[in-house]
């Protein structure tokens, strides 16, 4: 086959998108840590819920899980969609937990609650901050139940919003010694590893976040960006390896072997990955795109050209189906428009 030449400075640059695609593993920032909120299914449902839990907190004011009850539902109406309805709801739902542990002082998940009222009072009033009063509460929740994976999640958060990342590591890191697979302890671990400046670090819990989860794009970002920039490709290409050994159905895991050996040139190793990864999942955009790339590099134009045209069908099906408005093609889509147009000139 006549040899493809493309001399400009777009295949170079498509090239080297193949080892980020901010668009398909989140914002370009990388992920933000996971925060931990329920949310009621409605405001009627969270308003029923409430008139419920107050009924039945009145009728047994002695109940540490009535008021416990209750304040959960005072939560759920201050963190619904529709938002809070004031200050005093936060203030109620303090009470409320403090009344429970008040009436049973070792019940840990109302420490945990009363951590979560203190800190939705503190949204509520940006003049005021309860940072002594949400650590003890969840610190005591933690006393009580050293495994409350909650309490642990929720009161790192607290020392983020202080910036005190050392402290966050060091309570992710308790947790992941009693829970090695929770995987937004893990995540959120990477990025206080990131803040500090302990990259390394922040590689390794990447990797083992991916092995709980390789299709979640949480995690996929930043150890995507840390290989390319890094040039791990050989590194990154056994850790997809062994990912595959233990998810053989991860067409994310295919999608990345595919994408570091296109690092490398190696483009027979990454055709082969793509495929799989389109096997596995027929509409997986990047693995089209990234065969579109490597086909170009290696001179296949028809094949490229298949590719290209591939995708965009699967992304106009999409937008048909899903009604997408208004639309925000990503780069892999952006990108094939534009290649397919030079080759097809």
């Amino acid at each position: 086959m006549e040899s493809f030449k493309w001399t400009s400075r777009a295949l170079l640059i498509a090239i080297a998108i193949i080892g980020i695609g901010a668009e398909t593993f989140g914002a370009q920032r990388g992920p933000t840590p996971v925060r931990h909120r329920s949310e009621p299914e409605s405001v009627t449902t969270a308003r029923e819920n409430l008139r419920m839990r107050l009924a039945e907190a009145t009728a047994n004011p002695q109940s540490p899980d009535a008021q416990y009850r209750l304040g959960r539902a005072y939560l759920d109406i201050v963190d619904g969609t529709y938002g809070p309805l004031g200050l005093a709801d936060e203030q109620k739902a303090v009470n409320a937990f403090k009344e429970a542990v008040r009436l049973k002082p070792d019940f840990a998940e109302a420490y945990e609650g009363l951590g979560e009222a203190y800190s939705d009072l503190d949204e509520a009033d940006t003049h005021v901050n309860h940072f002594r009063e949400k650590v003890e509460a969840y610190k005591q929740a933690i006393r009580l139940k050293p495994d409350y994976a909650e309490a642990y999640l929720s009161l790192a958060d607290v020392y983020e919003d202080e910036d005190n990342y050392n402290e966050v590591v060091e309570l992710y890191n308790q947790l992941l010694h009693i829970q090695p697979d929770n995987y937004d302890a893990l995540i959120n671990l990477a990025s206080a590893y990131s803040h500090i400046g302990r990259q390394e670090d922040a590689f390794n819990a990447y990797k083992q976040a991916i092995l709980i989860r390789p299709e979640d794009p949480s995690a996929e970002f930043l150890f995507n960006l840390i290989v390319v920039m890094s040039k791990r490709y050989e590194e990154a290409i056994e850790f997809c390896k062994k990912v595959i050994e233990k998810h053989p159905r991860s067409s994310q895991a295919y999608t990345n072997l595919g994408r570091f050996n296109a690092g490398l040139n190696h483009y027979g190793d990454a055709v082969t990955a793509y495929k799989e990864a389109i096997r596995i999942k027929p509409d997986e955009a990047y693995s089209h795109y990234g065969l579109g790339i490597c086909y170009l590099a290696t001179g296949d134009r028809t094949g490229a050209q298949e590719e290209y045209r591939t995708l965009l069908t699967i992304e106009a099906e999409k937008n048909l189906r899903d009604n997408l408005k208004p639309y925000h093609p990503t780069h892999e889509i952006r990108w094939s428009e534009k290649l397919l147009k030079e080759i097809e000139k």
